[in-house]
């Protein structure tokens, strides 16, 4: 060693060392584990001590690019995920994290051109996806769906559901029970129809407008008769029915006959043919001789 270098206060943590004739001592610090600065290190064996045990900083570390290059993280030389120019992160996948380890069978979120997957393949009774709005006082949507920036499903922040379109129910009716669940129940189904008819004992029967709305089993059909021909008496005319029924008795359709030209007298109504294939209603009414137009209403079950 030189005669004008000298070392002093040499113990655990650092190193003095003197240059004798001019100078001032420079103190190194020790490589142990105490040492809580990188000293006189390279840049780069800086940047591995920082990431690799996260030592503490008197202030905010950042990490990231000067210039307009993206920053990508890697393993094996892979790149697994990066931050772009535009600061958007990218990646493929994101999982949760537990002891230390990854674990792709809890929760996993799967980013790809074919779409996005929520996955979450534990046996137990917790959610896959909570949406929480936090704020008691918030009033907007709690969660909106959309396509092309147009609202497809949404729930307010009172838990009203609003869907623009539902589809798989057929002709049933969506009901909610009373603890919110949906369900499709009750058929509801309406149209109109040209019911065949045919009337006795003389005259012709014509229908006009004849419409029909099913509510679960139950049927509703209003239309007209444009009769002629009648003799004055009891006419009966034949309706066959929009929906078929087996009709076991005639109280299985009831209904009504109004209209002009008819009389007072008993009866007036519609009622139906019980048998096997006798799907029709009968409109019973007393008329007087002519051309009477008459409206007539029944329901009936389908049986």
């Amino acid at each position: 060693m030189p005669d004008n270098l000298s070392l002093s206060n040499i113990n655990a943590n650092t190193i003095d060392i003197d240059i004798s004739g001019g100078g001032t001592s420079v103190t190194l610090p020790a490589a142990d584990a105490t040492a809580n600065t990188a000293g006189l290190m390279s840049a780069d064996d800086k940047a591995k001590i920082i990431l690799q045990d996260g030592n503490a900083f008197s202030s905010d570390m950042n990490i990231g690019t000067k210039n307009s290059n993206t920053l990508n993280f890697k393993i094996n030389n892979t790149t697994v995920g990066q931050f772009a120019t535009s600061g958007n992160f990218y990646t493929n996948k994101i999982g949760f994290l537990q002891s230390g380890a990854g674990s792709p069978n809890s929760a996993l979120i799967t980013f790809a051109s074919s779409g996005v997957t929520i996955s979450r393949n534990v046996a137990n009774s917790n959610t896959t996806l909570t949406v929480n709005q936090a704020h008691a006082s918030s009033t907007g949507n709690t969660l909106t769906l959309q396509k092309a920036g147009s609202d497809q499903l949404s729930m307010n922040s009172t838990g009203i559901l609003k869907v623009n379109n539902l589809a798989g129910t057929g002709t049933r009716m969506v009901t909610a029970d009373s603890t919110g669940n949906l369900s499709a129940s009750t058929e509801v189904t309406s149209g109109t129809y040209t019911p065949t008819t045919a009337i006795t004992p003389t005259g012709t029967a014509t229908p006009q407008g004849f419409t029909y709305m099913r509510v679960g089993n139950i049927v509703h059909v209003s239309g007209r008769l444009d009769c002629t021909g009648i003799t004055g008496g009891i006419s009966d005319v034949q309706v066959t029915l929009p929906i078929a029924s087996t009709l076991n008795v005639a109280t299985d359709v009831l209904g009504v006959v109004t209209g002009n030209g008819l009389s007072g007298a008993s009866p007036n109504l519609v009622i139906g043919v019980p048998g096997a294939g006798n799907n029709y209603a009968q409109v019973k009414f007393f008329a007087t001789s002519g051309s009477p137009a008459v409206y007539v209403q029944f329901q009936y079950q389908v049986i």
